[in-house]
């Protein structure tokens, strides 16, 4: 729900001028004069980086993926949840999205797994074949088998462990956060019903708090 809340021509303004990044935001501050331009209700607050709307779109990414998916003339991503959901949407589709194929999965590791492997990329079928299992402990359908997956730990050797697959890629290219990356996939299962996201207490100090954690 908060988007921001500086004036764009303020931010991309100041960040083109400052010299660290001046070429990238400079880009991005001619491309904001285009959306003045063509946009009958142009976003007029975002983030201090320029960021635009419920997915931080800059503004060179609003010019190349935002879209008018509620039919009101104009491509709000600060006004409107249908165009901000489907130009987020038409984001991953245009870098290569696969429908049929999930962004990845968490996994369970066998107890003589060899730990050294986690980084490794291979299809799904040989990560089989040394133990890995799904949560669920069905057995992987055949069109998964033959995804390359990598491994991932991104908590240590304690877990939680997830393949991750090309879809997460992109993900990751939104933002190269591996942990960000993870938890939109599954955030994005959440919401299909396709995962719970229980909560546990844990011991901090001598109190009690409470955290998720990723089991599933």
């Amino acid at each position: 729900s908060f988007m921001g809340k500086t004036p764009l021509l303020d931010s991309l303004g100041s960040l083109a001028y400052h010299p660290r990044r001046r070429e990238f935001f400079t880009k991005e501050l001619l491309a904001y004069f285009r959306i003045l331009e063509s946009e009958p209700y142009p976003p007029e607050l975002g983030a201090w980086d320029g960021g635009i709307g419920n997915f931080q779109f800059m503004p060179t990414t609003f010019m190349a993926y935002a879209v008018d998916a509620d039919s009101n003339g104009t491509k709000s991503l600060t006004g409107s949840i249908p165009d901000s959901l489907a130009s987020a949407a038409n984001y991953l589709h245009q870098m290569g999205w696969q429908e049929a194929e999930p962004w990845g999965r968490q996994v369970i590791l066998p107890p003589n797994f060899d730990y050294s492997l986690i980084g490794e990329t291979k299809y799904v079928d040989e990560w089989q074949k040394l133990g890995v299992q799904m949560t669920s402990h069905k057995a992987f359908s055949e069109s998964e088998k033959v995804i390359s997956a990598k491994l991932r730990a991104p908590m240590g050797a304690d877990g939680p462990f997830f393949l991750t697959y090309p879809n997460f890629k992109l993900l990751n290219r939104w933002n190269k956060l591996e942990l960000y990356a993870i938890t939109t996939g599954i955030l994005a299962d959440m919401i299909a019903g396709r995962r719970k996201a229980p909560i546990r207490t844990v011991k901090n100090r001598g109190t009690s708090k409470t955290a998720t954690n990723f089991i599933g």
